[in-house]
């Protein structure tokens, strides 16, 4: 005997069927990412460095440079390498001739400092929330999924699309299903909601959506001798 295991009928014989929506987090996250938000959980691709980058340009110069000096120590840049203000001080006199401190600081924004964070998926915590701390328009998530290893940031500087931090993480990590409506002949009807956290899985009933099941539209999995009319 084949095991129902996504369809679901009420008192009123009405169906349900509930489907994997394996794409759902995908289009979701590209969704988002149209507003603003920028999504890294590997590496982070050019677009996503320019946009920490410009948004440190808005910082006061020396805000810029402590945030420089915070990225370097957390690199365990060594000391003979690390920023310092001084040297570029003598190779921009070296190199123009004379020293303007507003053409300097200019310099060290567009050229200098760019060249020296050279972000890469490592700095994003340490840049993100210094940027917090002086920009009240950045939003700043951490995302955490279920495995070791899986983490996520994610940031935009639009506050008015301010998202809760579960709903990103089941973005980012959880499954997703589709429940809709169907008749007695197997047709799906209407999408009636989705949903972050279940699975439907060959070897058997959820029993956590089961009992969602139950509480929201009181229907449960129904007998395969009856789930559709032959």
């Amino acid at each position: 005997m084949i095991n129902n295991n996504n369809v679901y009928v009420d008192d009123k014989n009405n169906f349900y069927v509930v489907l994997n929506d394996e794409d759902y987090g995908y289009f979701e996250i590209e969704n988002l990412k149209v507003e603003g938000f920028h999504f890294v959980s590997d590496c982070m691709t050019k677009e996503d460095e320019e946009s920490l980058l410009e948004e440190i340009k808005t910082l006061p110069i020396d805000k810029q440079i402590e945030l420089l000096e915070l990225v370097e120590e957390k690199a365990r840049v060594m000391k003979e390498f690390s920023f310092d203000l001084e040297s570029h001080q003598e190779e921009f006199i070296e190199w123009y001739g004379y020293f303007d401190q507003e053409e300097f600081n200019e310099w060290l924004q567009e050229e200098v400092i760019p060249e020296r964070l050279d972000l890469d998926w490592h700095d994003i915590e340490t840049v993100c929330e210094y940027l917090m701390q002086y920009k009240k328009e950045f939003l700043f998530y951490e995302l955490r999924g279920y495995s070791q290893g899986d983490i996520a940031y994610v940031w935009n500087t639009d506050t008015t699309l301010k998202l809760k931090k579960e709903y990103l993480e089941s973005v980012c990590f959880d499954s997703w299903i589709n429940i809709y409506t169907s008749n007695e002949e197997g047709d799906i009807l209407d999408n009636l909601e989705d949903l972050p956290g279940y699975y439907i899985s060959n070897e058997g009933a959820d029993v956590y959506l089961n009992e969602y099941m139950k509480e929201k539209y009181n229907a449960w999995l129904a007998d395969y001798e009856v789930t559709y009319k032959q």
